[in-house]
């Protein structure tokens, strides 16, 4: 189960009577570390990068890099040499959820001081609801770290 923990509101009675929920723009958090990333663009090159090609191929849906069938895909790698992450960023959007329905913290902070409430979702339903959608929406544990990931153009830009 997901937890969704709302300040009573216009906004928040709304979205509860209309079964909606908001994605709010990455931007828009109130901590200006938080969804920051160093972009990584360019082909691979397996013999000098042998981790950065693996995880290419694990996104890729193959288990093994030696196993790979990767002919005729030079054509396909071009286009990342000069791919900017930071393109398709404008479009990324971001709605949190809390694993436990008892989090003090949680609910002081988002449910207004206790005066608030707390919505419990269905995971399983909210997945397959956001299979729906156009692009690739997902739902993925918050990871805290010292210092922002890399992202892989060519890791992302996986075949569909």
């Amino acid at each position: 189960m997901l937890y969704k923990y709302w300040r009573v509101s216009e906004r928040s009675l709304n979205a509860l009577s209309e079964r909606k929920l908001y994605a709010q723009h990455f931007t828009r958090f109130n901590d200006s570390f938080e969804c920051g990333a160093h972009f990584v663009a360019g082909q691979i090159d397996p013999e000098t990068e042998p981790e950065r090609f693996a995880a290419m191929i694990r996104a890729w849906g193959f288990d093994d890099p030696e196993a790979a069938q990767l002919e005729d895909t030079e054509e396909y790698f071009e286009q990342f040499e000069s791919y900017n992450l930071e393109i398709s960023l404008p479009g990324v959007r971001v709605c949190c959820f809390a694993s436990e329905v008892d989090d003090l913290l949680m609910w002081s902070h988002y449910g207004d001081g206790l005066r608030g409430f707390c919505v419990e979702f269905d995971q399983a339903t909210i997945s397959e609801t956001i299979g729906k959608l156009e692009g690739f929406p997902f739902i993925t544990d918050v990871n805290y770290a010292d210092a922002p990931p890399s992202v892989d153009g060519m890791v992302l830009g996986r075949p569909r």
